[in-house]
């Protein structure tokens, strides 16, 4: 138990069998595809064990950058996740068009909506001066890459977007994660193939109290 202290520390809870593994699987430098229900603790699963590196000085990349589909989601997972870098006067910034935080992407922590993530990947970032650029792009092309809710990305942007910078971390051998509470099989499949990554699968749904006391209500008077 004595190896999960710092999560229960840090959350104020025990870490669910999922958040474990994910933990375990992070710290030993691997690549995780996570699937896991809504309200599960998906980010905290990944972003927890990156703060523990940075704690314990372990071998792991020095930043973390948080991509999503849409701003309304960055902001939500911004004030969860400030709240467990403060503690640890880590730094970090919520990034997108109305409120771009981030200052050349340096900050050991960025959530961020996926367009500006791969925009500054590019070296030609949304919302920084142009001239910032490779800043921008070195800092990124080195991080631990998060990717949540990628089941809602275009695929002819966002998803593809997302495999580019994918291959670029597997090259370099630098760990990332997908996470999203669905994900068909066919995917974690071919994910798991393609860069060796290690399937988190939630077995459980009964230890997570959001999902043991949810209520399921069918009207049989509703018609399609």
């Amino acid at each position: 138990m004595e190896r999960f202290s710092f999560f229960n520390k840090l959350t104020g809870f025990s870490p669910f069998l999922f958040q474990k593994k994910v933990r375990n699987y992070i710290l030993n430098r691997n690549s995780i595809i996570l699937r896991a229900p809504t309200g599960a603790g998906k980010s905290e699963a990944v972003v927890v064990p990156f703060l523990e590196s940075i704690e314990r000085r372990r071998c792991f990349p020095s930043q973390l950058i948080y991509s999503l589909p849409i701003r309304v989601l960055v902001e939500d997972i911004g004030k969860r996740c400030k709240k467990y870098a403060n503690q640890l006067n880590v730094s970090m910034a919520v990034h997108h068009g109305e409120k771009p935080e981030s200052e050349l992407f340096k900050e050991k922590i960025v959530i961020s909506t996926i367009d500006q993530v791969v925009s500054s990947y590019c070296c030609t970032p949304l919302s920084l001066p142009k001239s910032t650029g490779n800043i921008c792009a070195g800092s990124i092309s080195s991080s631990f890459l998060v990717f949540d809710e990628v089941h809602t990305f275009n695929l002819e942007f966002a998803f593809q977007a997302m495999r580019v910078l994918l291959d670029h971390s597997y090259k370099l051998k630098i760990p990332f994660a997908i996470i999203s509470a669905t994900l068909p099989d066919i995917f974690l499949k071919e994910m798991e193939k393609k860069y060796l990554c290690k399937i988190v699968d939630i077995e459980n749904e009964n230890e997570i109290f959001s999902r043991k006391n949810r209520e399921i209500y069918l009207n049989p008077k509703f018609h399609f």
